[in-house]
Parts: structure tokens; C-alpha cells; sequence
């Protein structure tokens, strides 16, 4: 299975640099057949940062520019431009652990059917030094609710929350 990586982006060009390190790093068996970072009309530095891995060995980056029409419109354009027969929706500021595509894919190839969605789990970066607040958020409260999960448990389309999540 090839999987394209769907990553919309605004005025985040610092952060992205690290969210495609992040996909470069990737361990295992992975195989990402290209990375669609979708420009939603920022006005900083984001395509000279996605021009950094125009000649990459490592990983197919491209770059796809629009006008300001938010996430879904990003989203929705990668999805149009996209080679992948699986499709990993990432964020401009999630930077994925090492193993994160390779877990995905696993997880597809045990559930195989095309209903099937995989949520997978997003930490704070250390960086971030999150708050209790911030840990509770993403756990328990409104932002994501992944304590409440069970493995391999059906939930409905309300979680899917796109910045680490493969259809």
C-alpha cells in the first residue's frame, strides 16, 4: 500500500520544517509515495521551506498553492491531486514520531476494508511544556477526548480529527 501524506499549511513555515523532518525521519516499512503540503495563501516563507525538499532522495515532496480558503478547501485539493491508495491527513504542526506512517499502514492491513479509518494518538512535543490544563484538554476535555478510546474501538465520524488520521 502507498500512502500520501496530506499536510494544508498557513503562515506555519517554521513548524513545517520540522513536521516534514518528522515525515523524512519515518522508520520501517513506510511507503510514502509523496507528501502533499497544501499552501492555503500564506505570506511567509512556507513554499522556499517546501522547496528545500524539491530534490529530496528521501522523501517526494509537493507543493500545492491556493488562494485563503481554509483547511477543508486544502484538504479537499490534496485529496483531488493525490496518487496514494491510503491517505494520511497530518497538520502543519503535528511532527510525527518516527514509526507513525509504519503504524498506519499496519493498522490498514489488519482492517483492510474501505470503511475503515484509523485516529491515531497526538502528544504534546516536549517543547511545548503543556500545562496540566493542556495534558487534561487532549486527553479527557473538548480538544481530542483519546483517553476515553479503546483499541480498535468504532467510533463514528465525529473523531476524525485530521492531524493524525488515515482513510
Amino acid at each position: 500500500m502507498q500512502i500520501s501524506v496530506i499536510i494544508p499549511t498557513y503562515n506555519r513555515a517554521q513548524i513545517l520544517r520540522k513536521t516534514l523532518r518528522g515525515y523524512a525521519e519515518q522508520l520501517g516499512d513506510h511507503q510514502i509515495c509523496e507528501v502533499l503540503v497544501v499552501d492555503d495563501g500564506s505570506k511567509d516563507h512556507t513554499a522556499s521551506v517546501v522547496g528545500e525538499w524539491s530534490n529530496s532522495p528521501v522523501l517526494n515532496v509537493r507543493y500545492l498553492r491556493q488562494e485563503n480558503r481554509g483547511l477543508a478547501a486544502a484538504r479537499n485539493h490534496a485529496i483531488r491531486e493525490s496518487k496514494g491508495d491510503l491517505l494520511l491527513f497530518g497538520d502543519d504542526d503535528i511532527i510525527p514520531s518516527n514509526k507513525m506512517v509504519a503504524e498506519h499502514l499496519a493498522w490498514h492491513r489488519k482492517h483492510p476494508q474501505a470503511n475503515v479509518g484509523i485516529v491515531g494518538l497526538v502528544n504534546w512535543a516536549a517543547e511545548m511544556n503543556a500545562t496540566p490544563f493542556m495534558a487534561w484538554s487532549g486527553l479527557y476535555g473538548p480538544q481530542f477526548n483519546f483517553g476515553c478510546f479503546k483499541e480498535a474501538e468504532e467510533l463514528d465520524f465525529w473523531y476524525g480529527y485530521f492531524c493524525n488520521t488515515s482513510v
